[in-house]
């Protein structure tokens, strides 16, 4: 398999700079404080210490692909007008698995430390399938709010870009600080919420107005509903997450004597990225968003989680990382087919095409991130014992 692989994606300096890797974060989350941590340390007390932490990972985002799956197997084309209401159970069922998945993605951590067997490889890991947590919730998240099209592309949008800028600023601070409000606990708490709050009074409730549970508001702001309210707030909150976000990556690179363009240099592929494909969306003739929604969303999720995935590899293994990555090659090719109007072959085609490449293109370099950061350490992937020789 390793002579199949295209490229390596970690440099040789990238390897042995590993060794000055130690991972650098701190949680403020209130519930984490208040109870939460309380609880994980007593849970991981009943895990065997032969149980790998990438496979509690992988246990935990299984329910997160099963959340995924059964969302669309109730809608399969994200029209939620025509698909209406799933049973109530699976409203629940989503509750159940998104609490699974950061119990899990919570004590992966403490099972590392617990058996001393923290790596490079398992922060990759762990924030790895965290980069796939926006597209795997998003599809049970629109089940329940059932949004039009257009807002399911901008509701991924917020999610992607404050992921990204969390991460961009780490990349500059080597600081990964989840904050008491901007934290990704209290946003999966609110997740677990809406979907039990859901289950009991129904989805139609996002669709109601606010004036009905407000009355004093002004008539303009009264016949919003409580999705696009909610919708409105969001951006507000993401804005303010993402320039502070900004300022402390730039004034991180700025005191480190790199200047300004080393910052900017790594939100450029993300801007890039959503510019190509809101141009593409606007200019299609086929009209790619309201006829193949759920590839549309996929298309950006993955494309995120690649560049946000190699932007995690840049900063553990110290790389620089490059301002043109090369899966922005899909949303160009697209935006390109459509502007010119399809003259070859069908927009249908070209998008399956694109996302059938994406996929191929993303599972090839994670396994060989994987691959390469597992060889150079001398570690199994998902089991313990690690191997008793590790490889300078």
């Amino acid at each position: 398999m390793d002579q199949l692989l295209p490229t390596k994606y970690i440099t040789k300096e990238g390897l042995i700079a590993l060794k000055h890797y130690k991972y650098n974060g701190e949680d403020r989350s209130i519930l984490v404080q208040l109870f939460l941590r309380t609880f994980w340390n007593w849970l991981i007390q009943f895990f065997p210490t032969w149980i790998a932490p990438n496979l509690i990972t992988v246990i935990g985002f299984s329910a997160l692909l099963t959340n995924f799956f059964v969302a669309v197997s109730y809608c399969s084309d994200c029209d939620y007008e025509v698909c209406g209401e799933p049973p109530i159970w699976v409203y629940f069922m989503f509750a159940f698995n998104l609490w699974f998945y950061q119990t899990m993605d919570n004590l992966d951590g403490k099972q590392a430390r617990r058996t001393g067997s923290s790596s490079a490889l398992g922060e990759l890991f762990d924030h790895g399938c965290d980069s796939l947590f926006l597209i795997l919730t998003a599809a049970p998240m629109f089940l329940i709010w059932q949004p039009a099209k257009v807002d399911q592309f901008l509701f991924l949008t917020q999610g992607v870009l404050v992921f990204y800028t969390s991460h961009w600023e780490e990349y500059f601070t080597g600081h990964l600080i989840l904050g008491r409000f901007a934290n990704p606990t209290e946003a999966q708490c609110c997740m677990i919420a809406v979907f039990l709050f859901t289950g009991v009074v129904g989805a139609q409730f996002w669709h109601s107005a606010i004036g009905v549970f407000l009355p004093f508001l002004p008539t303009s702001l009264a016949q919003l509903t409580v999705l696009s309210a909610l919708r409105n707030v969001l951006w507000f909150a993401i804005a303010a997450a993402i320039i502070e976000n900004g300022v402390n990556a730039t004034k991180a690179a700025i005191k480190d004597g790199k200047g300004y363009w080393p910052p900017t240099a790594v939100i450029v592929p993300m801007i890039i990225q959503q510019i190509l494909l809101s141009i593409w969306i606007a200019t299609s003739q086929y009209d790619i968003l309201q006829n193949h929604t759920l590839l549309v969303l996929v298309l950006h999720g993955i494309g995120f989680s690649y560049i946000c995935d190699q932007l995690l590899v840049c900063r553990i293994t110290m790389m620089e990382f490059p301002w043109y990555n090369r899966i922005l090659i899909v949303p160009l090719l697209g935006m390109i087919n459509s502007v010119i109007g399809s003259p070859f072959v069908s927009e249908k085609y070209v998008l399956y095409a694109l996302v059938g490449y994406m996929l191929l293109d993303y599972v090839i370099m994670l396994y060989s991130i994987v691959n390469q950061l597992a060889t150079h350490l001398g570690i199994n992937v998902f089991t313990i014992p690690y191997e008793d020789t590790k490889k300078e």
